[in-house]
């Protein structure tokens, strides 16, 4: 409970930082005023760098990239094992 409201204040100090209109946690943040950018990185994070650390960027942003491709393939399973059968 008490992160929760802590997540609430810091989404809601960020809006306001951006003069944009607080938004609740179940809100989409994709709404008009909104934009984007694109994380600037100096090498690409597409493959690991091997002779870099563990913990370096490119190796830390490539281990979130393989999560977000494996829940990827997690959803499209379960969507088609819950399809309808025509």
């Amino acid at each position: 409970q008490m992160r929760h409201a802590q997540q609430m204040a810091e989404i809601k100090m960020a809006a306001r930082l951006q003069g944009q209109p607080a938004r609740g946690i179940d809100e989409n943040l994709n709404a008009p005023g909104m934009h984007f950018v694109p994380l600037p990185f100096e090498a690409g994070c597409t493959t690991p760098d091997h002779l870099a650390d563990v913990d370096a960027t490119p190796n830390r942003f490539y281990a979130y990239g393989v999560v977000a491709r494996l829940a990827l393939v997690a959803a499209a399973c379960e969507l088609e094992r819950t399809a309808p059968q025509d």
